[in-house]
């Protein structure tokens, strides 16, 4: 196997990348009352979404954290996506309101379907999805735009190589 470049994002080109996606969601048709990110990759991209969904005018939008698991190990599901301390994200959920669900990879859409279903059981909405970085090799982003969810996506990955390294993004508007 080739040696792999790694490519190191430093924490300003991290946060720059991420307010070109939350350019995107303040663009868009979706006014959220809830931020929810997914524990732990999700919630830098949350945090960073929140605050320029913040400054930008959209000062009532409430941001909350929750831990969501489904791996055991690298490349090895439990099966069932478990929610970690969940009640009290969940109680503040009422009728009506409006969720964005941001979160850091997006391979099959297992944690933001058991999310989803949460969010719909309070009878709130899933006003959009905001991904860092979608597999777009892989069926979850496609699965969710079918089921009529809005998804934004900073990068969708169609293709990685894994003996050369290479990786190929879709291109994007």
């Amino acid at each position: 196997m080739a040696a792999m470049n790694k490519h190191y994002l430093s924490a300003n080109d991290f946060l720059r990348d991420v307010w070109r996606l939350a350019a995107s969601i303040r663009k868009s048709e979706w006014k959220p009352d809830f931020l929810v990110a997914l524990w732990r990759g999700g919630t830098p991209p949350g945090i960073a979404i929140h605050e320029f969904l913040k400054v930008s005018g959209w000062d009532d939008v409430r941001h909350l954290q929750l831990k969501c698991s489904r791996y055991r190990g690298i490349g090895e599901n439990a099966g069932e996506v478990r929610f970690t301390c969940a009640e009290p994200v969940f109680g503040m959920l009422r009728k009506g309101d409006k969720v964005l669900i941001v979160d850091d990879f997006l391979a099959n859409g297992c944690a933001l379907q058991g999310l989803i279903s949460i969010v719909d059981s309070a009878d709130a909405t899933v006003e959009g999805l905001g991904i860092a970085i979608e597999k777009g090799f892989q069926e979850g982003g496609w699965r969710l735009r079918n089921l009529g969810y809005h998804l934004e996506s900073l990068a969708i990955v169609d293709a990685m190589d894994a003996e050369t390294g290479a990786i190929t993004f879709r291109q994007q508007d």
